[in-house]
């Protein structure tokens, strides 16, 4: 007797059990589902799922609806936002080239550096607008000396044959950004003489950076080799004095090379 008791009570348990089971099964199944529906989407229902399909559309439609809504009405408000400067295009300076006599040295200097910006408008041209020669003890008139003519048509950069010297005057100085004398010795006494608080004096040295390299000794009564080298170095030292300015320049706009610098061939 206690035998069947004890089976039948088992046999209740398990239909409980499995009544149990069946009732509380699909809200299991359901929460289940909703809390791993990435993992589990398998789980649902083809209903549940076209459900959530649309759901998620509907949700993705107002999304758009919305930012492109908003998109309309601020168009129309003025932006608080700090208008950022814009950076002022490069001012071009000019350049004076100064000698003693501006037959040799200064005139070559002119023509060479007039040749670099006419072959390179976009690095060199950028920063410096015009070139001109003068000589601190020049005769007005005097014509370029032969040797640097024939090295000046030999280098391919201009012709010297029309030239015609110009004595160095404070109206020269005033229409100059920046004077080069050819020695330090002489930018001192040109500064020294025709200073006016806002030009900008440099010996040949100083300017291209080269230091006691940089002067170019005068080659008035040389022989044609002299006046070769002569041109050599100015051209060299124009190089690097066009190529620092470029830079200061491009420093001081904040701006950075977009391309290396232009080599006149």
């Amino acid at each position: 007797m206690a035998v069947v008791c004890s089976s039948l009570a088992g046999l209740v348990q398990s239909l409980c059990y499995v009544i149990t089971l069946g009732f509380y099964a699909p809200s299991m199944h359901m929460l289940i589902a909703r809390q791993f529906s990435r993992r589990n989407w398998f789980y649902l229902t083809n209903d549940k799922k076209s459900e959530k399909l649309e759901a998620r559309k509907m949700r993705l439609k107002m999304k758009d609806f919305l930012s492109r809504l908003f998109r309309f009405l601020t168009k129309w408000i003025p932006s608080k936002r700090p208008v950022e400067p814009t950076v002022a295009p490069f001012e071009k300076l000019k350049v004076l080239f100064v000698c003693t006599g501006n037959t040799c040295r200064s005139p070559m200097a002119e023509k060479f550096a007039q040749h670099m910006l006419e072959h390179c408008p976009e690095s060199y041209g950028k920063v410096i607008g015009e070139v001109k020669s003068a000589g601190f003890a020049a005769h007005d008139g005097d014509p370029a000396s032969k040797h640097a003519q024939t090295v000046v048509l030999e280098q391919g950069v201009g012709d010297l044959s029309q030239h015609k010297a110009v004595k160095l005057n404070q109206a020269l100085v005033d229409w100059a950004d920046v004077v080069v004398s050819m020695t330090y010795r002489l930018s001192v006494d040109v500064a020294t003489k025709f200073d006016n608080g806002h030009t900008r004096f440099f010996s040949m040295g100083e300017f291209s950076g080269l230091g006691s390299n940089g002067p170019i000794p005068d080659p008035y009564g040389g022989s044609l080799k002299i006046y070769q080298a002569c041109a050599k170095k100015i051209e060299e030292a124009l190089n690097m004095g066009f190529g620092l300015l470029l830079f200061q320049e491009e420093a001081k706009h904040k701006l950075s090379l977009s391309r290396p610098l232009c080599e006149v061939k």
